[in-house]
């Protein structure tokens, strides 16, 4: 992975979209993360998380991106949290969020004992060895006593005992680990942000919640299993259940943060899958989003695809998870006036496949062109002539009124045929009743 010190995702993504890098540091968790931690509103996670695509391609995701609290340069964690009232507890909470997200979280050594530090760069590379060094020496702790003289490899300190059991949680359930992440709730202020992994292997939901206002708190979510039981595995002890509708009541501590456990599969929802983004006959320029709506809230994996109209090999754009599926285009490299097609293939938890496609344009609106064209309710015969009617047994070449050239009517409106004819290129266009009169191509 490489290292941009930028906290936005559209200038982070290009140097994994367009370089042989794996990864990049995620400095936009970073800031979202300390944020959040600090006291901020939980909308901030939100909007962290929906610029997650922008790393999607048929070999990426934000999944691979190394997650941090702080670093060298700008500072610990501990140090962002300087000026907040219960501090350990909000330090705790920042680790929860790195280890229970999307990503692969990294600790800065020495945060597990509670290093603070006073700034960046020098004043936040202390040694865990004995200090000689007297500002590192009078610096306090997280935990409030001073960094002293002594060594600094204790495993009972508090941050090395919250991190050791959320490593240890992460590691026994795959899909905290790497499991697709779908948002279920985020509070217009401070408060709580709740959200499911699952993995696509194992299809049982994980419940997470996390809370950073400094009381208690209630909400009721929207889950991806009805009916269900969800045992606490990490910091509750009871069960919740969920309606018929999937809905569910869950307590958050204050600062805290809970995961639950489903103890079935997620539900398997029935979609009608509709392109959202680009609408049909769209212009498109540089990095294009392809945006789908599956129709309703449920775990669902949906496979995007692109082809220049008239060739036959698709393209991977990539792979996205939840009912809002997006992945990103980038059309830069195509000619002005290209028609694409997409394809979008959704599957639920039932193994059952939906699909739906569009077409745009690139550099160029051509939606317009479908609505000027006159509408027929007098078609006797839709045709094929071209370069090819001789081999398709036609008299002649470009015959309008050829019926072994002639397409079928099909539902809603569509005319089809199948024909064979030898290897090669030809030209053809579409005649209306046997004639020149009305045709396109």
């Amino acid at each position: 992975f490489g290292e941009v010190y930028d906290a936005d995702a559209k200038k982070l993504s290009p140097y994994v979209r367009k370089t042989e890098m794996n990864s990049v540091l995620d400095f936009t968790f970073q800031s979202a993360a300390a944020g959040f931690a600090g006291g901020n509103s939980a909308k901030t996670l939100s909007t962290l998380f929906s610029a997650d695509d922008y790393y999607t391609t048929a070999n990426t995701s934000a999944d691979a991106l190394p997650t941090f609290l702080g670093n060298h340069d700008m500072g610990r964690i501990g140090y962002f949290l300087n000026n907040s009232n219960q501090k350990l507890k909000r330090d705790e909470l920042a680790h929860e969020l790195m280890f229970l997200t999307r990503g692969q979280p990294v600790v800065y050594y020495g945060d597990e004992q509670g290093f603070a530090g006073t700034g960046g760069d020098k004043d936040s590379r202390q040694s865990l060895f004995a200090s000689q060094v007297s500002d590192y020496q009078n610096q306090e702790l997280i935990t409030g006593e001073k960094l002293g003289t002594q060594d600094r490899y204790d495993s009972d300190s508090p941050l090395y005992q919250h991190i050791a059991a959320l490593s240890k949680l992460r590691e026994s359930n795959k899909a905290l680990k790497g499991g697709a992440q779908v948002e279920l709730y985020a509070q217009d202020s401070k408060g709580v942000y709740a959200f499911s992994r699952v993995d696509r292997d194992e299809k049982t939901e994980y419940l997470v919640a996390l809370n950073n206002s400094e009381e208690s708190a209630d909400v009721e979510l929207s889950t991806l299993t009805s009916d269900a039981s969800y045992s606490a595995l990490y910091g509750a002890e009871d069960k919740l259940s969920s309606a018929a509708n999937a809905k569910l009541n869950v307590t958050v501590p204050a600062l805290s943060a809970v995961v639950y456990k489903a103890d079935k599969d997620v539900d398997s929802a029935a979609f009608t899958p509709e392109i959202s983004a680009p609408k049909s006959g769209a212009g498109l320029s540089g990095v294009s989003p392809v945006s789908v709506d599956l129709g309703e809230q449920a775990w669902a994996e949906t496979s995007m695809s692109w082809r220049e109209v008239g060739t036959e090999k698709w393209h991977l754009l990539g792979v996205a998870e939840g009912h809002t599926p997006r992945v990103f285009h980038d059309v830069s490299s195509l000619p002005q006036g290209t028609l694409v097609e997409y394809r979008a293939v959704s599957t639920n938890a039932a193994g059952e496949h939906s699909a739906a496609s569009t077409y745009a344009s690139v550099g160029n609106d051509v939606s317009g062109f479908a609505k000027e064209k006159p509408v027929e309710s007098d078609i006797s015969m839709v045709t094929v002539p071209g370069r090819h009617n001789t081999e398709m047994g036609c008299v002649t070449d470009w015959d309008p009124a050829c019926e072994a050239a002639k397409l079928t009517e099909q539902p809603g409106g569509v005319y089809s045929g199948e024909f064979e004819v030898p290897a090669g290129d030809y030209e053809y266009k579409v005649a209306i009743n046997g004639s020149w009169d009305l045709n396109y191509g």
